[in-house]
């Protein structure tokens, strides 16, 4: 009986030395196959131990059988990733922290408000500058223009920034007040957030504070005199004018200006200006006292 008519009638015949290569093939192919089964399985089986392994970690300060079922998952945004929940609101906390004391030693006023004007943050500088005779005042924890011809471009750029995400340059206030001119810029804080928020930043009423005039005495070795003298050029003020506020006659603040820019290598009184522009705007540590206008935490 031949090795078909056995596989026609479903009996098994033995297999012969002729039959050797076909015997050979079927193993090698049964070979492949049980090789790409088990590739699946181990493949399969370890993506689930590694889950297993990633959800069941335990953590300090965890009991034993407890899981992280936000292990794996993104980070949602502004959030420190592995942290948990408590741990990221204090850490927040601590940020926004960080945020208001940077914005404390910056010599340029700064007012975080929103789109109907209510202060949020309100920097050092910028309350000194409220605080002295400035188009804008405070009034409770609102912002307002002091003059009436200000209160509806002040009201319709904020709203503007906030709702509309528009910046621009306001010029508020009048020469013949007793509050003069200012420059505000009103930058809309809306990209990413929340809330959307308005920030104004003022104008420097002087080219630079007092802190980093003296800086830049220290650094060029500047008489006390010329000191004084420095400070005066960087506030605007004339040489005749510096020499009547002191007492001395002109051609002695013309001598110590010559002086000044000899020890600065200066060319000019327009280059020695350029010089202190220059200057990181710093704010004294010591201050002469707390001013009257409240300033909320950042959140």
């Amino acid at each position: 009986m031949t090795r078909c008519s056995s596989l026609a009638t479903g009996r098994r015949a033995p297999w012969g030395r002729n039959d050797a290569p076909t015997l050979l093939s079927l193993i090698e192919g049964a070979k492949g196959i049980l090789h790409i089964h088990l590739q699946q399985h181990l493949r399969h089986h370890s993506v689930r131990l590694s889950l297993d392994m990633m959800l069941c970690q335990q953590r300090p300060g965890q009991r034993r059988g407890e899981m992280w079922m936000t292990d794996g998952m993104p980070p949602v945004p502004g959030q420190v990733p592995g942290l948990p929940s408590r741990e990221r609101r204090a850490a927040s906390s601590l940020s926004s922290q960080w945020l208001s004391l940077i914005l404390e030693e910056l010599d340029h006023g700064l007012v975080l408000l929103n789109g109907a004007g209510r202060v949020l943050h309100c920097n050092h500088a910028a309350r000194l500058c409220l605080e002295s005779n400035h188009p804008l005042e405070l009034v409770g924890p609102h912002l307002r223009a002091r003059l009436l011809t200000d209160a509806v471009p002040f009201a319709e750029a904020l709203e503007g920034a906030e709702a509309g995400g528009r910046r621009c340059l306001l010029r508020l206030g009048d020469d013949r007040s007793e509050c003069g001119r200012a420059n505000v810029v009103v930058v809309p804080l809306n990209r990413g957030v929340s809330q959307a928020a308005v920030l104004l930043i003022l104008e420097r009423r002087q080219l630079c504070g007092d802190l980093a005039a003296q800086w830049f005495a220290l650094r060029h070795q500047l008489t006390p005199a010329e000191t004084e003298v420095l400070k005066a050029l960087s506030n605007g003020i004339k040489p005749a004018d510096v020499a009547a506020r002191q007492g001395v006659a002109i051609s002695t603040v013309r001598s110590q200006i010559q002086s000044i820019r000899a020890k600065s290598g200066a060319d000019s009184i327009g280059e020695l200006m350029r010089q202190l522009a220059m200057l990181p705007p710093l704010v004294p540590t010591l201050r002469s006292g707390q001013s009257s206008l409240p300033t909320a935490p950042l959140n």
